[in-house]
């Protein structure tokens, strides 16, 4: 496979000379397109991608018949599952400890790995959708159901330090209802 010359980040990126930091997708395939299909050759084994802050990913793909593997090696060797386990445990426990402390406000806490939920009373002023937003300002995504209940699912591959960075952002935004 050629070199790879990435220079920059964000919008000042540039892959072997060409800027495509501030590029769309669009344009990225305009520019393919004028150069004859053979202008991002060097990146056919990576993948471009734009993220929503106007940065530009760029990441190693793995080998198509090796897909699997890659795959059965990131469950297997790091543990996923047994994390999942482990963690779902520990945020359940620390929803649990936010529950005692707010009993008027939690009603149940209920999880299985990492798919974790919260479930508060049925009050008008204990409103699911205020604190989904609210965590979405802790930096913490959460989706409501029904009003009253608060559903949580992080990734895989969450740490203990990450766990109670997201229990301490769930317990300020109950606190402040």
């Amino acid at each position: 496979m050629p070199s790879v010359n990435i220079i920059g980040h964000g919008d000042d990126l540039s892959v072997n000379g060409i800027r495509i930091g501030d590029l769309s997708p669009a344009a990225h395939e305009s520019i393919e397109k004028e150069k004859g299909g053979r202008n991002y050759a060097p990146l056919e084994n990576a993948v471009v991608s734009h993220v929503k802050d106007s940065s530009t990913l760029i990441v190693r793909k793995p080998d198509p018949k090796d897909i699997d593997k890659y795959i059965e090696s990131e469950i297997i060797d790091e543990k996923l599952a047994e994390n999942a386990t482990k963690m779902g445990d520990r945020l359940v426990g620390n929803m649990n400890a936010i529950k005692g402390d707010y009993p008027d406000k939690i009603k149940e806490v209920r999880g299985r790995g990492l798919l974790t939920a919260f479930e508060m009373y049925n009050e008008p002023y204990l409103d699911g959708h205020a604190v989904s937003v609210g965590l979405l300002d802790h930096g913490v995504y959460a989706k409501e159901t029904h009003h009253s209940t608060v559903r949580l699912a992080p990734a895989l591959t969450i740490n203990e330090s990450q766990i109670d960075i997201l229990s301490e952002a769930i317990r300020s935004v109950v606190k402040s209802l």
